[in-house]
């Protein structure tokens, strides 16, 4: 992580936010999640996987491993931060989709705004942004073989945050982690708006789901009860 300006502090940080993690988790229906910095999570897909998130490392060493030689169908992105993001650029085959509103963080135009994440970017070589970037809308389906993958927008992390949507399963990024009892946003020195992330997760009161698989912490089952 040689481009963070500030390494020895935020290295430090991100050890207390993330550290307690396992390195890996194994989810329902084959799913397998890896501590990169930010958790990324591989979904075993009809003729291949699709990737939600890419870790922080601007080299996705360990994503490349973690998939081999199988085909990546999509990398579906939870936010822009580096930690989820930054390994989405070694891919520039595979289409990689995310809110529009958070492409212009995601390809280095704009800046995040939350304490934390403006300190962990302070960079002076980002990594590289994927080509294949897309925006997509609140309630994108993003479907492979029999499965669909239904992306739902939670601002307030960040402006265009989503979290997504697999049979029971909910990939909560930033925008819906574990904490004790309870399912709540990033916090106040992570988001952009922790007032608008605490509302967002009102949206997910409708949304039919069980277990969550998060940005930090891994997995939670049980996960709507916790609301």
């Amino acid at each position: 992580m040689r481009w963070l300006k500030s390494g020895g502090v935020a290295l430090a940080l991100l050890l207390v936010v993330g550290g307690c993690a396992p390195a890996e988790v194994e989810g329902p229906h084959g799913i397998r999640g890896f501590q990169d910095q930010g958790y990324f999570y591989v979904v075993p897909v009809e003729g291949g996987v699709v990737v939600v998130d890419s870790g922080g490392d601007r080299d996705a060493k360990l994503l490349k491993e973690a998939v081999g030689e199988q085909t990546i169908k999509a990398i579906l992105l939870t936010h822009g931060h580096w930690d989820h993001s930054a390994g989405a650029g070694q891919f520039p085959d595979v289409k990689v989709l995310a809110h529009r509103d958070e492409v212009n963080l995601i390809q280095g135009v704009s800046r995040p705004l939350g304490f934390l994440p403006i300190i962990f970017s302070s960079t002076d070589s980002p990594p590289p942004a994927p080509p294949l970037l897309e925006g997509v809308e609140d309630g994108h389906v993003f479907s492979v073989g029999r499965d669909a993958f239904t992306a739902i927008h939670m601002p307030g992390h960040t402006h265009g945050a989503l979290v997504w949507k697999f049979r029971d399963v909910l990939f909560g990024g930033d925008s819906v982690q574990a904490s004790g009892p309870r399912l709540m946003a990033g916090g106040p020195l992570f988001d952009d708006d922790t007032p608008e992330a605490q509302r967002s997760l009102e949206r997910l009161k409708d949304v039919d789901f069980n277990i969550l698989l998060d940005g930090h912490n891994g997995r939670t089952d049980d996960a709507k009860s916790r609301l």
